[in-house]
């Protein structure tokens, strides 16, 4: 974006890049165990409760663990039952994590696009982050080829490049070095994309 606003990378070396990154599994499991013993009292919840939160929620990244809690928490609640299980919490991120009511948590992701991109770009990041959402992982030539799709023929490689590593930046999309593909950063991003703005 930055060249968008014509502001160099010598505009901004100074400044320290600081990532954000989701926790490690044990660590993500020690912060679910300390909710659950501070919401539930469970003082040691089974490994297969811990497993399966993060199973559920894919890449465990602190904030939407806490959401999966609370709906979790709120779907035992709602049942009437004593013990959180695997079903319980299927169905709290299912219907809970991804419910209408919870949109506000992720619209910024699909509202920001067209805030912050050109409304032509806007519209090809909504079609490659719709594509990805439906097919799970696509390799830049496959990207490369909707992109040019969508642009009649008419798209530069540059505005790809750019598109890409902004889509990258904005933490939707992250390229996977294993299978030379990239795939949605987050499994709730992309289960809530499929949901609410896909055909």
């Amino acid at each position: 974006m930055l060249q968008r606003v014509e502001a160099g990378t010598k505009t901004i070396n100074d400044l320290y890049v600081l990532r954000i990154r989701e926790f490690p599994d044990e660590t993500a499991k020690e912060f679910v165990e300390a909710l659950l013993r501070k919401e539930l009292g469970i003082k040691k919840p089974s490994p297969q409760l811990l497993d399966a939160f993060l199973r559920i929620i894919g890449i465990p990244i602190p904030y939407f663990l806490q959401i999966l809690v609370r709906e979790s928490l709120t779907e035992k609640e709602r049942r009437g039952e004593k013990k959180l299980s695997e079903g319980i919490i299927e169905a709290a991120y299912q219907n809970g994590v991804l419910a209408c009511y919870n949109r506000t948590y992720f619209e910024h992701y699909y509202e920001r696009i067209e805030d912050y991109y050109e409304q032509e770009l806007a519209e090809i990041a909504k079609a490659l982050l719709s594509e990805l959402a439906q097919i799970g992982r696509l390799s830049k030539k496959e990207l490369w080829d909707l992109f040019m799709q969508k642009t009649q023929g008419k798209g530069n490689e540059d505005d790809f490049s750019y598109l890409l590593s902004d889509l990258e930046n904005d933490f939707y999309i992250v390229h996977d070095a294993t299978d030379d593909r990239y795939r949605f950063a987050t499994k709730v991003l992309q289960d809530w994309w499929l949901r609410y703005h896909t055909a």
